[in-house]
């Protein structure tokens, strides 16, 4: 028999966590008496109303999300990211202002902190049932934003607080720029998933490309072509992000608050990092002078 349900939410996200698995734990009277496990059903997310194609045959719930708890939902994921950001920002302006050089302070090299950062984000992406664990969730995401504020902070003594504040500045802008835009704008007049797909994977080859001669040649013109990439891609992948965010897509990620925050969060700090290597490589073409933190 097929069968279709369609249930509104009126209830917090953990009320909802708690009602999908009790629906995925129900079973039949027959399938009871013949000890038959029952087949999970297949679960649809729709947020305000049903799906245009939401009849169909087998066992669908169709579980309808209020626009107050999703609204609700968005301001967490952007409050908790301009909290990361606030905590990444804050740390870096005091190390500047302060002069102090981590490099020579902290007997821990920085690329240790850069290496247990991906390893902890390959961790939540390749595991994606850890997105949704609380609390392993969220000690995933903050230890990726302290580790990748730890990264960071070992190059803030190169530059001058007002250039920072300026950098950040920019990048911020660029990140609710472009989050506005996939956010509001009509998807039609946004890149498709298969151009978006076929841009980013032209520009990853190529960005793999120049981090090598970037990392042997050690030339600052390679440098400059991979961050140039680098923000590209970024550029490219925020108005995603944010239908991600707003459920624009087809799927809603009610239950990944942390990684939609961190998905932010990071927008930021790789805007951040190739604002600063724009001012490195402009200090080196009117000076001659070129910053190599790696090898201090």
């Amino acid at each position: 028999m097929h069968s279709q349900t369609i249930i509104i939410i009126r209830a917090d996200l953990p009320s909802l966590q708690r009602q999908l698995q009790q629906l995925q734990q129900q079973q039949s009277p027959q399938q009871q008496q013949q000890n038959q496990p029952p087949p999970p059903p297949q679960i649809i997310f729709a947020r305000g109303h049903p799906p245009d194609n939401s009849r169909g045959e087998g066992n669908r719930v169709i579980v309808i999300i209020p626009e107050e708890l999703y609204k609700r939902f968005i301001r967490l994921v952007y409050l908790w990211a301009l909290f990361f950001i606030l905590i990444y920002c804050t740390t870096c302006l005091v190390i500047s202002t302060l002069q102090i050089n981590l490099r020579a302070e902290v007997p821990v090299p920085f690329y240790v902190w850069l290496l247990l950062g991906f390893v902890l984000m390959i961790i939540l992406q390749c595991c994606p049932k850890t997105q949704r664990i609380y609390p392993l969730n969220w000690i995933l995401v903050i230890l990726i934003v302290l580790t990748i504020t730890l990264t960071s902070a070992y190059a803030m003594d190169l530059y001058h607080w007002k250039v920072l504040l300026t950098g950040m500045a920019i990048s911020f802008v660029l990140v609710a720029l472009f989050h506005v835009l996939g956010a509001l704008c009509p998807q039609t007049w946004l890149p498709g998933g298969l151009l978006t797909g076929c841009l980013m994977l032209f520009m990853i080859v190529a960005i793999m490309v120049f981090l090598f001669l970037m990392i042997f040649m050690r030339d600052p013109v390679y440098c400059l072509v991979f961050f140039v990439l680098l923000l590209a891609i970024t550029l490219l992948g925020m108005p995603y992000h944010a239908q991600f965010i707003h459920g624009r897509l087809q799927a809603i990620p009610l239950f990944t608050m942390g990684t939609c925050a961190l998905s932010v969060f990071i927008d930021f700090i790789i805007c951040a990092l190739c604002i600063s290597i724009f001012f490195l490589y402009y200090i080196y073409a009117t000076t001659g002078v070129w910053f190599r933190m790696w090898l201090s």
